[in-house]
């Protein structure tokens, strides 16, 4: 079962992909296909195997990409527009993706943090996580559910299955700044986001996706 969102925990435009497989494989007897299928588990991944996957996706989407035309060819090639017919909602996709302001007089300006600290002393990754980034392009597979933890599979469901906004983490601050709190704190320390009413509504707009339409992307 594949699941894509478009939102990430401060809702931030971020298009990922949440994965449920099966960890193996069946088979049925040659001679009797009537009887019950065995299952066969596949060997535990390792972190080259998670690696070797990021560095093969990486380099077939940013061939695709180049192909339609979505990213530059080459360094000195100038990036096309996200959405040449709606520039206004291009301009709100690509400040939710960075981390900025999107409208306003304050607009391209960070959001404003809340225990952010000023150095970030946790390491990125630990050897044995099954996790590997390159280039922005990440891929974490440490996530195992046992047959028989039927709460485990439904816990892990209805978090890949989660709506963008938790209601019960947005509170409005008293100058009418409409903050977020974070599920867990970032590596920063970042543990809210806080926003301005009109960037706050922009944030929410830019993870809607747009009306359909015959395109590559």
């Amino acid at each position: 079962m594949v699941l894509a969102q478009r939102f990430r925990g401060a809702l931030n435009l971020g298009l990922h992909f949440h994965v449920l497989v099966i960890d193996g494989t069946c088979s049925a007897p040659a001679t009797n296909l009537l009887a019950p299928p065995t299952f066969h588990e596949a060997a535990p991944l390792t972190d080259q195997d998670v690696a070797e996957v990021v560095v093969r996706l990486r380099r077939r989407i940013v061939k695709y990409l180049r192909r339609w035309g979505r990213i530059p060819r080459a360094e000195h090639d100038e990036s096309p527009p996200l959405e040449p017919d709606e520039p206004l909602f291009a301009q709100l996709c690509a400040a939710s993706v960075q981390g900025r302001v999107a409208l306003g007089p304050n607009s391209g300006a960070a959001v404003e943090r809340f225990g952010r600290e000023s150095v970030d002393q946790r390491p990125r990754s630990r050897p044995g996580e099954s996790c590997c980034d390159v280039d922005g392009f990440s891929l974490q597979a440490k996530v195992r559910i046992e047959a028989a933890d039927r709460e485990g599979l439904e816990r892990v469901c209805r978090y890949v299955t989660r709506a963008p906004i938790h209601l019960e983490r947005l509170s409005l601050a008293p100058a009418g700044k409409w903050i977020y709190a974070l599920r867990r704190r970032w590596r920063d320390g970042t543990s809210a986001i806080q926003f301005e009413p009109l960037d706050f509504l922009a944030r929410l707009a830019a993870i809607v996706p747009g009306p359909a339409k015959t395109r590559a992307l």
